[in-house]
């Protein structure tokens, strides 16, 4: 939490209804919302963003993180247990997709912002692939045959503004 406070002065003006004004100083309160973690994981079992632990086992198109501005998909599959083996991030405009469902990893990129505020993708070893947005929305995807571990962190702006998986 911060509070900043703004002096005034006496207004400078020609016009006589301003003669001898000073405002009052004006107080800001701010105050920061930690970023929320999720993860997918195994067959898969979800952490929450507020910490609820469940497990899901269902096959397909999976919506983890739904905002206006942001979106997070994953493809879960498998036989007698469901895995993750894809995840995709939207941000914006810029889209990344990262995908071993059929055991060849492949990175799909649409990216339409330049310069420093550029998604960010690379890898952590040999199995680990991150993609980082100037927002500070970060996802990890940990990578093994066709299926994949995934870790959400979002900056504490969307707190209590997201629908999905990850939930509020």
């Amino acid at each position: 939490e911060r509070e900043i406070i703004l002096v005034t002065e006496n207004i400078i003006s020609n016009a006589i209804f301003y003669e001898d004004v000073n405002p009052e100083d004006i107080t800001i309160r701010t105050r920061s919302h930690p970023t929320g973690h999720c993860s997918s994981t195994g067959d898969p079992h979800l952490t929450t963003f507020d910490g609820y632990y469940y497990h899901f086992y269902g096959r397909g198109y999976v919506k983890m993180v739904d905002n206006e501005n942001l979106e997070i998909q994953a493809i879960t599959h498998g036989g007698r247990y469901s895995r993750n083996c894809a995840v995709a991030v939207r941000e914006f405009n810029d889209l990344v997709i990262i995908d071993v469902c059929d055991g060849s990893l492949e990175i799909t990129e649409r990216i339409t912002t330049i310069g420093d505020n550029r998604p960010t993708i690379y890898s952590r070893g040999s199995n680990q692939y991150i993609v980082e947005f100037s927002s500070g929305t970060q996802v990890q995807a940990h990578t093994w045959g066709n299926n994949m571990n995934i870790y959400i962190d979002i900056p504490g702006n969307y707190r209590g503004n997201v629908d999905g998986m990850c939930g509020n």
